[in-house]
């Protein structure tokens, strides 16, 4: 049993976890039919919303889904369809695998890339410079302060394709 399963049926953890929730939040963004986010902000760590219990804390979203009476499966995440982190809609919140939560972050987009990728050097006008220039590779590099193996991967296409490949 996990451990939101063996909180939901605690009425003192229902009354502490829903008094902080906003059911006035954004719209879903995909799905408007299945209406508002409700925001639980309090204690928002790493984008998502923790709740303490008994010195445990756990993630709002996944507690959300055990206290209306569907716990997350063993093993399984809970992906929020509103990609809003401190959501706990369980309208808004579908179970899956790994995989699954990385297949919904590539297809909307959300995933680090370019410029918002945290070890980024180049910035996408310099990418696109690079990809006109014709001088040799370490010349190149030279001159932007990465490596000659970057430059080949950029100009094959293989780094910073949604810039070279429009």
């Amino acid at each position: 049993m996990a451990n939101e399963e063996i909180y939901a049926n605690d009425p003192g953890v229902q009354e502490r976890f829903w008094a902080k929730v906003n059911k006035e939040g954004p719209q879903h963004p995909y799905e408007p039919s299945k209406g508002n986010c409700w925001e639980r902000p309090a204690s928002v760590n790493d984008g998502y919303g923790h709740f303490k219990v008994n010195g445990r804390m756990l993630k709002s979203h996944r507690l959300s889904c055990a206290l209306v009476g569907n716990p997350p499966p063993k093993g399984m995440l809970c992906r929020h369809t509103c990609d809003n982190r401190v959501c706990v809609n369980p309208e808004h919140i579908s179970f899956g695998s790994p995989r699954e939560n990385t297949n919904d972050m590539i297809s909307r987009g959300r995933q680090a890339r370019g410029e918002r990728a945290s070890k980024s050097k180049l910035t996408a006008e310099e990418v696109m410079s690079i990809m006109k220039d014709f001088r040799k590779y370490p010349q190149i590099a030279a001159e932007y302060g990465v490596g000659d193996e970057a430059i080949g991967r950029i100009k094959r296409g293989i780094t910073w394709r949604h810039i070279t490949h429009l």
